[in-house]
């Protein structure tokens, strides 16, 4: 799912997979929380969510502090305290792989959408945030953080300048190319259109698509002295270079 502070720019895809194939069953905007809970979650066994799943430890610690009126000062006010009060450790880690920055939750419009995202992680009974297994019995799944953007430049796919009203030619030409190399994707002629009118559509195909690398086991790993953070910041889930052809 591409998950925004409100229902009308949320979208959500639904893949069938089988050992050839992966068809799109359902891709859907204006994707509200009873929708995602009751209907399109418990249908699936691994879950990507295009949302940060948690704040930075050091933001977290400051705010807790200046909450119950504890001082929060620090010595030597440096540009190294203020990286660890905005990025988490997965973000710094997405930079390092990538080149790529993902949007500071604890300082940019991105926290919106986290706090929807604690709500719906809060249902879920997700509590290692870092991609785990969570809830039991038949509502166990692997609900994984995600950034589209960075799992297309995983796969060497176009990964910038398509979102918005007037790129509309970007994603379709997005979509071609990620059709072309993945041809066993069914994805049908009005949900094409969806991808094409909408970024937030083809943010939740790509979303998906990471989930499904994630079971099958070609995402790249979480470097151990980051685990510990991941499991309360949250770890962006990134798929391995050149894999795209190992979904099916």
């Amino acid at each position: 799912m591409d998950l925004a502070s409100q229902p009308a720019k949320t979208a959500a895809a639904l893949i069938e997979w089988s050992a050839k194939r992966a068809k799109v069953l359902r891709l859907s905007v204006n994707v509200d929380d009873a929708a995602l809970l009751d209907e399109l979650v418990p249908k699936a066994a691994f879950v990507g969510i295009d949302a940060p799943f948690g704040w930075p430890l050091a933001f977290v610690e400051m705010v807790s502090r200046h909450g119950a009126g504890a001082a929060v000062s620090e010595p030597g006010w440096s540009d190294l305290r203020r990286r660890a009060l905005r990025l988490r450790t997965t973000d710094r880690w997405v930079f390092d792989e990538l080149g790529r920055l993902p949007l500071s939750v604890s300082s940019d419009w991105i926290a919106v959408p986290a706090m929807r995202c604690a709500h719906l992680l809060g249902h879920l009974g997700v509590v290692d945030r870092s991609g785990g297994v969570s809830g039991r019995g038949k509502s166990r799944r692997a609900i994984s953080e995600v950034y589209p953007g960075a799992a297309l430049q995983a796969w060497e796919l176009p990964s910038r300048n398509y979102k918005g009203r007037d790129r509309r030619d970007a994603r379709a030409a997005l979509l071609d190319a990620l059709l072309e190399r993945a041809p066993w994707l069914d994805l049908a002629p009005r949900h094409r259109e969806r991808c094409h009118e909408s970024d937030d559509c083809l943010d939740a195909v790509v979303a998906a698509l990471v989930a499904r690398a994630q079971a099958k086991g070609v995402t790249r790993p979480i470097p151990e002295l980051a685990q510990a953070a991941a499991r309360i910041e949250g770890w962006i889930v990134l798929p391995r270079e050149g894999t795209l052809h190992r979904l099916v």
